[in-house]
């Protein structure tokens, strides 16, 4: 069996998240909210979101900036999506002084008090309910995880690309606090199309990493979900592609895949191999 590889650079961008985290998700969240596409003949058609229900969503979106101390002082989105303006320069690096805290204690807590924790995650962070266009419906993506801590980034980062018709899989490391696995149990038992579990201790760069990707594959097989292309995520990335554009650069590729090929750092490789480990 042979397997096509087309090595092209940047097809997949991915940001680390650090202080522009919330700029790219209100980006992404926008632009996914109004894309559409033409319906196909070979499944049901889907009821279109009414333009009251879009207008509801995007209203939405500015719901978790809200929540965020100092965001809207400090961050002027329409400002800095538009370089012409005047006051761009300042903007600009009023913004790079804010800091997103993901380590926020107090974050789970005024979900947990809540009566209905499902309800509010999925209305806080708005999570679609239904796809967005008919070919997106027709074209699941199955996306895997690896995660380790802060469940406030991990909201916002997935609800960003989350969409009812895409089968995720959540590979918690062992290594994670009993606590933040509760909170991941939590989000599972809220989205049917969410899958959890812990998996060995991780180690940077270690085996456990691809063993706990190649599991994802196996979990999402077990679900006889019906995606098309499975992409693999560190708890620290995200797409800078929309839903329906991922769609289409997967339906472009036709069965095959992206790899970057780069020289391996010399610091990875092991200078000593003690006898203990080759037996």
């Amino acid at each position: 069996m042979s397997v096509r590889i087309r090595f092209r650079r940047n097809i997949f961008a991915f940001y680390r998240l650090e202080k522009w985290i919330l700029t790219i998700y209100i980006f992404a969240k926008i632009l996914s909210t109004f894309y559409s596409s033409i319906p196909s003949d070979e499944t049901e058609i889907l009821e279109p979101y009414s333009l009251e229900e879009l207008l509801q969503l995007k209203k939405r979106i500015s719901v978790p900036l809200d929540i965020l101390p100092s965001f809207r002082e400090n961050v002027s989105c329409p400002i800095l999506f538009n370089p012409r303006d005047h006051r761009y320069p300042s903007a600009k690096v009023k913004a790079s002084k804010w800091h997103f805290e993901s380590s926020d204690w107090n974050f789970w807590k005024q979900f947990e008090a809540t009566p209905n924790i499902c309800q509010t995650l999925q209305q806080t962070f708005s999570f679609f309910s239904k796809p967005l266009s008919q070919e997106e419906a027709e074209y699941p993506i199955a996306y895997g995880m690896l995660v380790y801590k802060d469940i406030k980034q991990l909201l916002y980062v997935l609800s960003a690309f989350y969409q009812p018709q895409n089968a995720y899989c959540i590979a918690i490391d062992g290594r994670s606090s009993g606590a933040f696995k509760t909170q991941m149990q939590i989000i599972q038992s809220c989205f049917s199309n969410i899958h959890v579990f812990v998996t060995k201790r991780i180690e940077y760069c270690g085996p456990q990493i691809p063993e706990a990707v190649l599991t994802c594959v196996d979990k999402l097989n077990e679900r006889k979900h019906p995606w098309k292309y499975y992409q693999y995520l560190s708890g620290a990335d995200l797409p800078l592609k929309t839903n329906l554009e991922m769609v289409r650069i997967f339906k472009a590729l036709n069965g095959t895949f992206n790899a970057e090929v780069t020289l391996i750092d010399s610091y990875r490789y092991a200078k000593s191999v003690s006898l203990q480990d080759t037996k």
